[in-house]
């Protein structure tokens, strides 16, 4: 009688086809796991750490997030600095002008009330003046003053060098001389009516200080054109016409009552030598207005050089 029986042996060959066939779905799924997650994006075996925490070969940017080279446009190149204005020439008025052709020349319209010559009368409450006769009156000696080229004019103790004279050889002439006279309003002071000159005088040269250029700077160091006023204090003249005397204290100045007079070609003259860039290094040393600066030092005006002896007195006549 024939038996059959399926022992281990007939269990083999089962068993190694079925291990084939797992391995060969597993690595069907595994490869469409792969597949998939490449297909999204995602890397495989990814950690869940932050992405602050994540190794640097894990991190990825989108594309979009990447940062691009951006172009910025050249700026154009600035343009050169203008040049300053350049000092007017000092304005040969001729003494036939009038009152507001002399002021148009010198750019005075509101900080003087006449532009005159030595000799040349003006009115001030209710009569006739001229510089010479306050020159006489103020020193009580001979005026020396005189607007004729080649003269020395004189202002109170102040006397002008003589000026070269036009000549057979052609050597410059000298522009008339001319004074600026104002009458005190009340209010006013000198420093404020030296002030208004200086401004009309920039102005002339297309430079516009502001109205506290004169005023000390924060650490309290005057200004350029601070030191300009105070040098102007020294060589301008205060006159009471009540009393015909020279005002000695000029912090005290009376409306309708004083005139203060000064000679503009010495003013002007001096500060037409000064560039815009250079008002910060004027200096009031001693009796002299200077330049001072690094690249150059210069004296302008000197007080010293504008003093002389008084004339001889007048003698007397007898009546």
């Amino acid at each position: 009688m024939a038996t059959s029986a399926h022992g281990p042996r007939d269990r083999e060959p089962q068993n190694k086809k079925f291990l084939w066939i797992l391995l060969v779905v597993l690595l069907l799924l595994t490869t469409l796991a792969l597949f998939l997650l490449m297909k999204t994006g995602k890397r495989p075996f990814q950690s869940g750490m932050p992405p602050s925490q994540k190794p640097e070969n894990f991190t990825q940017l989108p594309k979009e997030a990447v940062p691009e080279h951006v172009r910025r446009p050249v700026p154009a190149p600035e343009p050169p600095p203008q040049p300053a204005p350049s000092a007017p020439p000092y304005p040969d008025v001729p003494p036939q002008a009038s009152q507001d052709q002399r002021k148009d020349a010198f750019g005075l319209q509101s900080s003087v009330d006449h532009v005159v010559q030595s000799r040349e009368p003006f009115t001030a409450h209710g009569r006739q003046w001229t510089v010479e006769e306050i020159q006489r009156q103020l020193a009580g000696r001979a005026g020396q003053g005189s607007d004729q080229p080649g003269e020395a004019d004189t202002l109170g103790g102040f006397v002008r060098k003589p000026a070269p004279v036009e000549s057979t050889h052609g050597e410059p002439k000298r522009p008339t001389v001319y004074y600026g006279v104002r009458l005190v309003r009340p209010g006013e002071n000198l420093w404020g009516i030296h002030y208004g000159v200086v401004r009309e005088y920039f102005a002339r040269r297309g430079i516009e200080l502001p109205p506290r250029a004169d005023k000390p700077r924060p650490d309290g160091r005057s200004t350029g054109v601070g030191r300009i006023l105070k040098f102007l204090e020294g060589i301008v003249y205060v006159y009471n016409t009540r009393d015909n005397r020279l005002v000695e204290d000029i912090n005290f100045l009376y409306p309708d009552d004083l005139i203060v007079f000064f000679k503009i070609s010495e003013v002007f003259e001096a500060l037409d030598q000064v560039k815009p860039e250079e008002l910060d290094a004027v200096r009031y040393v001693g009796p002299t207005l200077q330049v001072k600066a690094p690249s150059t030092s210069r004296v302008l005006l000197n007080q010293k050089d504008l003093k002389d002896q008084p004339p001889p007195s007048v003698p007397h006549k007898g009546r």
